[in-house]
C-alpha cells in the first residue's frame, strides 16, 4: 500500500510542477491507484486485492518502461569533461 501512496504522491507532484506530461504521470497515479486498492483489497475483500496487484504490477512495469525510455532520450548536461579524482 506504501508503494502505491509513493507512487501517487511523486506522480501528481511532477503533474504539477510540470515535469512530466502526457501519459507518464497519469500511468503513474493508475498504478498508484491500483496498489493502494491491493493494499486495502487484502485485508477486506481477497479478490479485490488480487486484481489490484495484478493491475498494479502490469501498469508499474509500463510505467518504469515507458520512463526509462523518456529519461534515456533526455540531453545529459552537467558533465564534468575531468573526473574530479583525476585532477592533482
Amino acid at each position: 500500500m506504501l508503494v502505491g501512496v509513493n507512487l501517487l504522491i511523486h506522480n501528481i507532484d511532477a503533474r504539477r510542477a510540470g515535469l512530466l506530461h502526457g501519459v507518464p504521470p497519469w500511468l503513474g497515479i493508475v498504478t498508484g491507484v491500483a496498489f493502494v486498492v491491493a493494499g486495502l483489497g487484502i485485508w477486506t475483500i481477497a479478490p479485490l486485492g488480487f486484481i489490484g496487484l495484478i493491475l498494479g504490477q502490469t501498469f508499474y512495469i509500463a510505467w518504469a518502461v515507458w520512463m526509462g525510455v523518456i529519461l534515456s532520450a533526455v540531453p545529459k548536461t552537467g558533465t564534468a569533461s575531468t573526473p574530479a579524482s583525476a585532477i592533482p
